[in-house]
């Protein structure tokens, strides 16, 4: 029997399991990767705020 004879669909059922959790990995990390994001620009709008209001606070 030749290699290039066998049948190329039999992967490990384990393959298969961790194929299909590729998609719903990729899309946690694309939220994570969201809400981090989101939460940085919170944290520089605020910035920008109290430096803009810092010197007349400060008076």
């Amino acid at each position: 029997m030749l290699i290039d004879s066998k049948s190329k669909n039999n992967k490990p059922t384990w393959a298969e399991d961790k194929l299909s959790q590729i998609p719903t990995m990729v899309s946690e990390i694309s939220r994570k990767i969201s809400e981090y994001r989101q939460s940085y620009r919170e944290l520089v709008r605020d910035a920008e705020v109290f430096f803009e209001e810092y010197p007349q606070d400060y008076r």
